[in-house]
This record gives structure tokens, sequence and C-alpha cells, in this order.
């Protein structure tokens, strides 16, 4: 996963299910980007499903799919 962007020590992206939904994942889905490229995109299907925790384990993990 390449390095997010630095932002400022005691930064925590915590947003809440609807703040995730409208302010980050719908722009997403419409190709309109972050401003601070904070979520990483994943090509989940490269690993295993119990390699996923493992490897971004000092993440929080939330799974998006466009269908």
């Amino acid at each position: 996963m390449p390095n997010p962007a630095p932002l400022p020590p005691g930064f925590r992206f915590h947003p809440t299910d609807e703040e995730l939904i409208l302010h980050y994942l719908r722009n997403r889905s419409a190709s309109i980007p972050c401003p601070v490229d904070i979520i990483a995109e994943v090509d989940i299907y490269k690993f295993d499903p119990w390699e996923l925790p493992v490897y971004f384990e000092e993440y929080n993990i939330y799974y998006y799919h466009d269908e």
C-alpha cells in the first residue's frame, strides 16, 4: 500500500458511516478525487482472505464494492 499523504500528528481518519458514504465513497464512485489521498484502493483478489487483516493490521479496514 502506498504511503498516505503526510498528515499532522494526531490526525485520525475516523468518519461516521454517514460521513464515509456521503463525503468519500459517493465521490469516489463518481470519480471525484478526495482532497487528501487517505483511502487506499487495493485489489482484494490478489490476496487470500486471511492475508488482508495481517497485511493491513495497522489500519481500520472497510470493504467497498462498486457493483
